[in-house]
């Protein structure tokens, strides 16, 4: 089972949009959020990725954003690791998870941005009287 605590942490921090204003020129940036994502052994895809257009390509092809790097979580801690990362670096984080966006905010709505790609994720409930979010994972 997975901690409800640390998963609606992550959730909070995501979903709030952890918005640090990205500079997506910084190369400082993008090395230390990749070192990061690294060090905590989270999945992730670059443009230099075989399959980045299989995760990268927006559904509104005409607003089209290049994000530092997508990450492809596998368990709730990888969540949280990636929001840290992405903030400790003082880039944006967008969640990505099924449906579309017209003005592509599922690719960050902005160059520079890390995108927390949710498919590995089965479905996510909200316990009403408890007021956070539980992922289960396929």
């Amino acid at each position: 089972m997975y901690s409800t605590s640390l998963l609606q942490a992550s959730l909070g921090a995501i979903l709030g949009l952890v918005a640090v204003n990205a500079s997506p020129n910084h190369i400082h940036s993008r090395n230390d959020v990749l070192g990061c994502l690294d060090k905590c052994r989270v999945p992730y895809v670059t443009s230099s990725s075989a399959n980045w257009t299989d995760f990268q390509t927006p559904f509104n092809l005409r607003l089209s954003y290049e994000p530092v790097a997508i990450t492809i979580p596998e368990n709730e801690d990888q969540v949280g690791q990636s929001v840290t990362c992405a903030a400790a670096a003082g880039l944006k984080v967008q969640p990505k998870s099924g449906g579309h966006s017209y003005a592509s905010y599922s690719s960050g709505g902005q160059d520079g941005s890390l995108i927390v790609d949710l498919e590995k994720f089965g479905e996510i409930t909200v316990d009403q009287s408890m007021r956070h979010f539980a992922m289960l994972v396929f």
